[in-house]
């Protein structure tokens, strides 16, 4: 009868935690216009598209990273892209924020401006975070519903000046910019079911990286930078934005504190146990760790600003929060075995794309996630690059998940067809497509009672279908 009040009285003293550690207030964030336009936006399709108009710039033309903390919703690989100011897709996701940091959700929901209008594929009233997806592991993704800890620049994306698109005039009446994180230097998730908890502990994955990509080159260069007229900036913008040392992402400029708490239904005389795990090689400042008690679980802050690291520094671990003796009831260890993915439709060439020359075979690029453990198909089944409608490719990867709630499975894919090639899309030598083709997206959920088995998972698009097993071991 008391549980709900006490997870309610532990989600708070959390979140003291960390409002305490990244002081703010919360409250209403700042209205898209005439903001985004006094920190640089132009809301101009000849500039982003010809890459001489900005297409991030920081809100209030302030630099320092920004904390948010909140529960992860719509995590997945972006379908297109700007070339010009990207070497991989974004990896993307939204972030329904904690209270305290809700004046970092640019809009007003009341006029539906800005994060409150809609359109696209990011959540009305959310925080949208991205990072480009090849400076980007795949153990650091988020899932939906982990809790996450998000750190870098706040920004307003300037090509979304209107709902779901690069259009609209430039007048007052539009919806206007939305605010996100971007690049996301740091985010440690927390995993809603760990797949390495083999004892039930909590599992959260932390990742921090002075890689700033094009998006941190872009946006400082617009404080260096002028526009000179409705559709460009100055003569050394382009330079300035193309240049590799701009995209230093300098992370020794703060401290990096979070709290993981330990698991509900603490063991009679049991202490609290954790384990770290380098996922990478990485250059942080040795690590400092303070076990709580009242709400029990560990702090830990890396200290690349106190601690003296280095400003191209960067951090990958995975820690393991639990208690020292054994829960009553472990995890389950399920084996899933991804077995053969199927092509059901030929996209290239697609007549939908004006102008497209792109031939068969498809290029499909899909991503597979249980659970939060991500993977690019592709990486294990080259093939898939060079796939014919009806042709079966088999995958043979076996995935080993511990869970207490069984799976939660999401596979998302593109059809690549942009004229140049972003990663994991191929080089295409004489395509002239303008955007990709969605291959669609399934979510899946399965109990720890229906997980065994054999199962197909078929896109909504009806170009693919996906085969794979489920095995209980020990």
């Amino acid at each position: 009868m008391r549980r709900a009040p006490l997870l309610l009285f532990l989600a708070l003293a959390v979140l003291g935690i960390v409002v305490a550690a990244n002081a703010q207030t919360g409250g209403l964030g700042p209205p898209p216009f005439p903001n985004a336009q006094n920190d640089g936006c132009q809301r101009s399709n000849v500039g982003l598209v010809s890459d001489a108009s900005p297409e991030w710039v920081y809100v209030n033309r302030d630099p320092s990273p920004k904390f948010a903390s909140g529960v992860i919703s719509d995590s997945h690989l972006s379908h297109d892209d700007l070339s010009l100011n990207h070497k991989s897709y974004d990896f993307n996701a939204d972030v329904t924020v904690d209270p305290p940091y809700t004046n970092l959700v640019g809009g007003n929901p009341t006029q539906k401006t800005g994060n409150f209008s809609g359109g696209g594929d990011e959540k009305v009233g959310a925080l949208h975070i991205e990072r480009e997806s090849s400076v980007y592991p795949f153990f650091a993704w988020p899932h939906d519903g982990d809790r996450a800890f998000v750190w870098g620049g706040w920004i307003w994306d300037c090509a979304h000046w209107s709902p779901g698109a690069i259009s609209g005039p430039r007048d007052p009446s539009q919806t206007g910019e939305k605010t996100e994180i971007h690049p996301v230097r740091a985010i440690v998730s927390i995993r809603k079911d760990g797949t390495l908890a083999k004892d039930g502990q909590t599992q959260a994955d932390a990742f921090i990286s002075s890689q700033g990509t094009f998006a941190r080159a872009v946006e400082g260069c617009t404080l260096k930078h002028q526009p000179v007229d409705a559709d460009h900036y100055d003569a050394g913008y382009g330079p300035c934005k193309n240049d590799p040392a701009n995209q230093l992402d300098p992370v020794n400029d703060t401290d990096y504190t979070f709290f993981i708490p330990a698991p509900a239904g603490k063991p009679a005389g049991a202490k609290i146990k954790y384990t770290v795990i380098k996922r990478q090689s990485d250059n942080a400042p040795a690590v400092r760790v303070a076990i709580k008690t009242s709400p029990p679980g560990i702090q830990v802050t890396v200290p690349f600003k106190s601690g003296g690291g280095a400003a191209n520094g960067s951090f990958a671990r995975t820690f393991l929060v639990g208690w020292s003796k054994p829960p009553k009831h472990k995890p389950q260890h399920l084996q899933l075995k991804l077995e053969s993915y199927k092509s059901l439709k030929a996209l290239d060439p697609h007549a939908g794309h004006a102008g497209e020359t792109s031939t068969a075979p498809d290029e499909d690029v899909v991503t597979f996630d249980v659970n939060g453990l991500w993977l690019l198909l592709d990486t294990k089944a080259p093939k898939l690059l060079k796939i014919k409608k009806g042709q079966t490719v088999k995958l043979g990867k076996t995935l080993d998940v511990f869970t207490s709630r069984g799976l939660s499975i999401n596979v998302n894919g593109l059809e690549c067809d942009a004229s140049i090639a972003l990663l994991p899309c191929p080089n295409r030598p004489g395509a002239t497509g303008l955007a990709n083709d969605s291959l669609g997206e399934k979510n899946v959920r399965l109990s720890l009672r229906r997980a065994p088995g054999r199962h197909t998972i078929t896109s909504p698009d009806g170009t693919f279908v996906l085969t794979y097993s489920v095995k209980r071991k020990g």
